[in-house]
């Protein structure tokens, strides 16, 4: 909500003296935090000391300024350690600041046409190449034009829409008065659209969404626009989840979204540049249950067991031609000095 905790609370809750704390903060670009390096070498100072908990909550909290919620480079951020200290004292999920980052960011480069995405890149990558790629396959070194390639052919049959072991029965739908899912972030807030992704979380879509349900807002500066950060705080006491109303999972689309989804790619599609190779679609199909599972693996054992047993017979009639070329020989041999 723009106030973030004070020194005290973040001394407290990592163990570290105030005072030790104060003489370390820096301000980069405006923004209130902690150099990486600092934290590093306070990290092995409680290391050497045997605080092993606080060493903890320090490496953590490196790893959530860095890693999860970057913004100045090598530099720890306050917006960071309040969210790293909700989740340590409330148990509260960093994933939807998480989302909100990425779609913050995504959206605000879209708005102004280039620029460098500030999220969690990791985490990013790992979405991004569990549904491009099939599950199990390995995943080689590509270079920006092997990418761009990549991207560019990418079609309704070479996504993998759905893994089964996500197992997800219910599918968060819409927060309080919002008609879809108001997120807050470290950079500002954002809304994320449940009907249009619904089918990444393995149901159908039928129709086409409501206008209202997919209307982006996007919150700049939240020291402004405290109101509208209350009201998003306040819709998640009332969230709205939807599982077996959704339909039977299939991740197919139906009905007239085809036509609709069509009509809406050529207005919001991003423009390709260069040449864009065409590479042969193949249906990537839905992962395998277990027991589908089970039974293919007994039947590669039988398979393994039959060409072990092949080869043995082919080995022993290679080995009776042998012999049967030998007595030929010898039998030619004693013809001849009959002979």
């Amino acid at each position: 909500m723009g106030h973030y905790p004070s020194l005290t609370k973040v001394a407290t809750s990592l163990g570290i003296d105030a005072r030790e704390l104060a003489s370390k903060k820096e301000i980069k670009g405006g923004i209130e935090g902690f150099s990486r390096i600092n934290l590093e070498r306070c990290a092995l100072s409680l290391a050497e000391s045997g605080k092993w908990d606080a060493f903890m909550d320090v490496l953590a909290l490196i790893i959530y300024g860095i890693v999860l919620f970057p913004n100045v480079e090598n530099f720890i951020d306050f917006a960071a350690i309040d969210i790293f200290l909700a989740f340590k004292h409330e148990r509260k999920s960093p994933i939807p600041a998480i989302l909100a980052d990425t779609y913050h960011s995504f959206t605000l480069r879209h708005e102004r046409r280039g620029g460098m995405i500030l999220c969690c890149l990791p985490i990013l990558y790992l979405w991004f190449t569990s549904y491009m790629f099939k599950r199990g396959s390995q995943i080689e070194i590509k270079n920006k034009s092997e990418w761009a390639h990549n991207i560019t052919n990418l079609s309704e049959k070479t996504i993998s829409w759905y893994s089964r072991e996500q197992n997800i029965d219910e599918v968060v739908c819409q927060c309080g008065d919002f008609p879809n899912v108001p997120l807050m972030g470290t950079k500002g807030c954002v809304n994320y659209n449940p009907a249009l992704a619904i089918r990444q979380l393995g149901y159908p879509i039928r129709i086409p969404p409501v206008e209202d349900s997919i209307t982006p807002f996007m919150v700049y500066d939240m020291t402004k626009e405290l109101d509208m950060l209350n009201k998003i705080r306040h819709s998640w006491d009332r969230v709205i989840k939807k599982g077996r109303e959704l339909g039977k999972r299939n991740c197919y689309v139906e009905g007239s979204y085809q036509q609709w989804l069509s009509e809406r790619v050529q207005h919001v599609k991003l423009p390709f540049r260069g040449p864009i190779l065409i590479i042969e679609e193949t249906t990537i199909q839905e992962p395998m249950s277990l027991e589908e599972i089970e039974k293919l693996k007994e039947e590669l054992a039988k398979s393994e067991k039959e060409r072990e047993d092949m080869k043995r017979e082919l080995i022993q009639a290679r080995q009776k031609y042998q012999e049967v070329q030998r007595e030929i020989s010898q039998a030619r041999q004693r013809v001849e000095l009959a002979n």
